[in-house]
């Protein structure tokens, strides 16, 4: 007997073989027809890295040279994507914010990994060294719990 007293393919499931959602994926296609985000020199993170490697009065220049262009009526040399990396730039010279920075630093540099310590892992560590004798973990920590740092640390258990 069906689930809830629903056939396969009834008014519980309305999309079949031959009545596929719009959300099926197509035979073929891509699942990202956008492909990996560009970062080469046309791309926001290519003008930042440009940006970054500038002075900050190279980059004024570069800003006024947009600015003169814009306000001239002027076929702009500058994309969005310039303009928008050369602003950022600007705002974290002349006032400078720690967020946007980070973000900046994401963009151009990659994220830095996270690392977690936790008191295990200097445990482990100390047992490693052998500034910790096993007697002492045993007494802090008891039995159980030091037996299980002991197989981290490669030390072999009576």
């Amino acid at each position: 007997m069906p689930i809830l007293g629903k056939k396969k393919g009834g008014p519980g499931r309305p999309f079949s073989k031959d009545n596929p959602s719009p959300a099926t994926f197509k035979k073929g296609r891509s699942g990202n027809p956008g492909g990996r985000p560009k970062t080469g020199a046309g791309s926001l993170t290519g003008y930042m890295r440009a940006f970054g490697s500038m002075t900050p009065g190279q980059l004024r220049r570069e800003i006024q040279m947009f600015d003169q262009a814009l306000a001239s009526g002027a076929q702009s040399p500058a994309t969005m994507n310039a303009l928008i990396a050369a602003a950022v730039g600007i705002r974290l010279v002349n006032d400078p914010d720690a967020r946007l920075l980070g973000v900046w630093l994401d963009r151009t540099e990659g994220k830095l990994p996270v690392v977690v310590r936790t008191w295990r892992d200097d445990w482990v560590a100390a047992l490693k060294a052998g500034e910790i004798t096993p007697a002492v973990a045993i007494e802090e920590l008891g039995k159980d719990l030091a037996v299980e740092l002991f197989r981290a640390a490669g030390i072999e258990v009576e």
